[in-house]
């Protein structure tokens, strides 16, 4: 079974009203899980802190000149799962530096997400544990590939 394929129906499980699927071939077994009840209240939970935490409100508002008169960059998601960053607004960051993770629960995996640029942090778009999907914009970074 692809990647590609594995992370579609993760998708799709997530959107759905499914607790538990598990698919079988000759060579692979996946069993996927989804515990409702303990989403519901750990949710909440996990989110309160990081919408009180001041940090989080600096990606609408944090803007320098530099980053007016210089491109942004888009870093986008090529994982879907819950979203780790590892940098807030401000950092600086080389090419080639761990960013953020994605980590598919239901599977124990977690995939590393790299800056691809030297750059400033200017936006990140999403909070922690937030469910991001393939091809989403995750941060925004002001620089340029070899500068710094």
């Amino acid at each position: 079974m692809k990647i590609l394929e594995i992370r579609e129906i993760l998708r799709l499980i997530d959107q759905s009203t499914l607790n538990e699927l598990e698919i079988k071939n000759k060579d692979h077994r996946i069993l996927i899980k989804k515990d409702s009840m303990s989403n519901l209240h750990s949710e909440p939970v996990e989110r309160l802190p990081i919408q009180t935490d001041p940090t989080s409100s600096l990606p609408n508002v944090f803007v320098t000149e530099d980053v007016e008169s210089t491109e942004l960059h888009i870093i986008q998601s090529q994982f879907i799962g819950t979203f780790q960053p590892n940098v807030k607004v401000g950092d600086l960051v080389n090419e080639n530096k761990l960013i953020a993770q994605c980590r598919v629960g239901g599977l124990n995996i977690s995939h590393d997400i790299y800056s691809d640029i030297n750059g400033e942090i200017v936006e990140v778009l999403y909070d922690i544990g937030d469910l991001i999907d393939y091809g989403q914009p995750l941060f925004k970074i002001s620089g340029k590939k070899g500068d710094m």
